[in-house]
């Protein structure tokens, strides 16, 4: 059974909810950006959750109007991503 614990980080004064899936697994997580309609604050938004995790390396999901987000971490974490 998979357990899933909420989080929350903060970003300059707005807390971001991200929710964490306790998998037993070698493989690094899984960060989804569904289809998000906003501002440019998502970005700083991500880059919240990304320090947060605290690991070497995730995997990045994303579809609809969260693709341009992933790009911009694709190029600002490269080192991270898989």
């Amino acid at each position: 059974m998979t357990k899933l614990v909420d989080h929350f980080v903060d970003n300059n004064g707005v807390l971001v909810n991200y929710i964490e899936s306790l998998i037993d697994s070698n493989h690094p997580p899984l960060l989804y950006i569904p289809g998000m309609l906003g501002s440019a604050e998502q970005f700083t938004d991500l880059e919240a959750v990304i320090k947060a995790l605290d690991i070497d390396q995730i995997y990045l999901m994303s579809y609809s109007m969260g693709v341009p987000y992933a790009v911009q971490a694709a190029i600002k974490y490269p080192q991270k991503l898989k």
